[in-house]
Order: structure tokens, then C-alpha cells, then sequence
């Protein structure tokens, strides 16, 4: 017999702001703005841990400018789907 969750994909959905991105001086960023922005601490680890796993990571975020999103996460070596 196979393991209970074999060939089940594992997802995870990851808030933006406040939990990927910060100011410079650690406030929640405003929606629209990605000038400036830094990686919290230890979140790119977390992520790649995550993908190591098995998990598929998807961001959860209310901005509309995707692109601009998008080319934040991949700027920063961030893993996503």
C-alpha cells in the first residue's frame, strides 16, 4: 500500500505585503508601490523550504499590477507558481 497523500499536490498560498515585502523601515507597504520594498528576513528560505518539500507556492495579494509583481518575486529569487 502507498502512502495515504501519494501523487496529491501540495499548495500553499503566501500573502505579499507584510509577509514577503516590507518598507525599508519595516512598515506594511501600500498597495501599488513596489519602489523600495525589501524581502522580509528569512522568507526566501521559508519559500525555498516549502518548494523543497513538494509544495507549489502561490502569492496572494490584492495589488492589480502583476507584472510588476512578478518581476519583484523573480528580482529577489523568490519561488512561486
Amino acid at each position: 500500500m502507498g502512502a495515504p497523500n501519494a501523487g496529491v499536490r501540495k499548495w500553499i498560498a503566501c500573502d505579499f505585503d507584510g509577509v514577503i515585502a516590507l518598507t525599508p523601515d519595516g512598515k506594511f507597504p501600500r498597495v501599488q508601490e513596489f519602489r523600495g520594498l525589501r524581502v522580509m528576513e528569512g522568507c526566501r528560505e521559508g519559500m525555498e523550504w516549502l518548494v523543497a518539500k513538494g509544495f507549489r507556492i502561490v502569492i496572494w495579494t490584492c495589488r492589480d499590477d502583476k507584472a510588476a509583481l512578478r518581476a519583484f518575486l523573480k528580482e529577489n529569487s523568490l519561488p512561486f507558481h
